[in-house]
């Protein structure tokens, strides 16, 4: 999809698939983007390697853009069940748990549609400006900006999402 639209825009791009884990780039990168809460699926020390990983790939006060969903929030509106209808009539129900001593959520999806019944389950470790901030110092970078929107409103404690610029130092 991403490499149809590069052709229908006559963009020339190299797209790589791989683990974000395992960054295989050195002083590679102006920039580094992880958007949408893409980050916090797996361990912490896997999430710290990925963080190394963007560190590493980064040339000298490069920059790096993480945008994910405001754990302070999500603290104060937590919901343990939610069902969703989708316009084509599919239902989803979750079913959360929070850890709030690991900072994980677990959630179990069900989806009812023309299909039938299908089930499954994902976490997520959602973190703290303040927990962000000490990792990303530990792999090098250093916090510039903070927002909570992507208008670049500021970022504030009801703010929905956490979006965090670091440069590497």
């Amino acid at each position: 999809m991403a490499d149809e639209k590069a052709k229908e825009e006559n963009v020339q791009i190299e797209f790589l698939v791989g683990d974000m884990r395992k960054i295989p780039f050195e002083n590679h990168f102006a920039g580094v983007i992880s958007y949408f809460t893409s980050f916090g699926f797996f361990s912490d020390e896997e999430n710290f390697e990925v963080l190394r990983g963007v560190s590493k790939a980064l040339k000298r006060e490069g920059k790096f853009l993480l945008e994910i969903m405001n754990r302070d929030i999500m603290v104060k509106n937590f919901q343990t069940k939610d069902w969703e209808r989708l316009e084509d009539g599919t239902l989803v129900l979750e079913e959360r748990n929070w850890d709030l001593k690991t900072g994980r959520i677990k959630n179990y999806v069900t989806i009812l549609d023309k299909k039938g019944e299908r089930t499954g389950w994902f976490e997520v470790r959602f973190y703290t400006l303040g927990e962000l901030n000490y990792l990303l110092e530990k792999v090098g970078l250093k916090i510039i900006e903070t927002y909570g929107r992507k208008d670049k409103s500021p970022y504030k404690v009801d703010s929905p999402r956490l979006i965090v610029l670091s440069q590497k130092i």
